[in-house]
């Protein structure tokens, strides 16, 4: 299976369209359902000044981040417009990433829209973090039958987005070598949660 990225239709919605809105809420089962969110709380170390999202959306991530991290500067950053009561950045990840620099960059289901040459080019602007946390679909024939469980509970968008998102995810060791993590400079961990993500994790040596 050939990774494949294709048009997501949410990413095109207008924010307020009330399928987005839908669609929104489906993805907020769809990670709570597979731990997402909880993954990236537990893998996150105490005493951390500073937390970066790429993709924030609604910014339910870094909200919860914000509670679980009182002391912690936490930014969201994404091409909609943020919470009013959350600190955001609004634009090209690819010309505010450079501006930024924190402990932790973290991410979820938001590599897997770009193309392998854009990923490389997107590895290069993450030497200003520490560590690096991801979850990305993985890109497995269980990743769609759990899609396909789920997809009577799903509107329409999110019926078509899910196994696009599939399709365009990662096997184990993909991320970490499209980004170009080269291992003299990053320790990395990646695994497979038999929910349906690739999970990385790395740390700058």
């Amino acid at each position: 299976m050939n990774r494949v990225v294709r048009r997501e239709i949410l990413d095109h919605l207008d924010p307020a369209d009330p399928a987005a809105l839908r669609s929104r809420a489906d993805l907020r089962r769809i990670h709570f359902l597979m731990g997402n969110f909880r993954w990236m709380q537990a893998v996150i170390p105490e005493g951390v000044h500073a937390i970066t999202e790429i993709g924030a959306g609604e910014g339910c991530l870094i909200r919860r981040l914000s509670r679980k991290f009182p002391t912690a500067e936490v930014t969201g950053l994404d091409l909609i417009p943020g919470p009013a009561d959350l600190n955001w950045r609004q634009g090209d990840l690819f010309e505010i990433l450079p501006e930024l620099s924190s402990e932790v960059l973290a991410g979820v289901m938001i590599l897997h829209h770009f193309s392998d040459d854009t990923l490389m080019k997107l590895g290069t602007l993450m030497e200003n973090f520490q560590r690096l946390c991801f979850c990305e679909p993985w890109r497995a024939s269980l990743s769609h039958v759990w899609g396909a469980a789920m997809s009577p509970w799903q509107n329409a968008v999110t019926r078509h987005d899910l196994p696009v998102s599939v399709n365009a995810g990662f096997r184990r060791g993909e991320l970490s070598h499209l980004l170009r993590l080269s291992q003299r400079r990053w320790t990395v961990r990646e695994s497979i949660d038999w929910r349906g993500a690739v999970r990385l994790h790395a740390v700058q040596k």
